[in-house]
């Protein structure tokens, strides 16, 4: 950076802020040639897509992808860690769960087994 003097920002006229921005130039219409050639020129994109979206597929299904490192990765929320004591009663709760589950099944094979032996008892 240079040593450079910096000017005051002095306010403005109305007058003078409308004599300083240039007038806008007014967009020409297109013709209606034109615009058949751009609607023709849409269509036709149109058209080839599924063609284009092939071709490329083919060309780069040979195409080994960079490594994890190299790539850059998509930026994705990032989960709050927890902390000990949350990390713990998780861990509670999802072995609970599997106790509950094991006696469960213990319980209805149980039950299961107890029918079919007095089903071939009485039979």
């Amino acid at each position: 950076m240079s040593n450079k003097r910096v000017s005051k920002a002095t306010s403005k006229t109305a007058k003078s802020a409308l004599l300083a921005t240039p007038p806008k130039a007014s967009k020409r219409q297109p013709s209606m040639t034109e615009l058949k050639e751009q609607m023709h020129r849409l269509e036709v994109e149109i058209a080839a897509a599924p063609r284009l979206a092939r071709q490329k597929y083919l060309e780069t299904l040979d195409v080994v992808p960079a490594p994890d490192t190299i790539r850059r990765k998509r930026p994705t929320a990032a989960k709050p860690q927890l902390s000990y004591a949350q990390k713990l009663a998780k861990r509670r709760a999802r072995n609970l769960q599997l106790a509950e589950f094991a006696l469960s099944f213990t319980l209805i094979a149980g039950l299961m087994a107890w029918i079919i032996k007095w089903w071939q008892a009485v039979h």
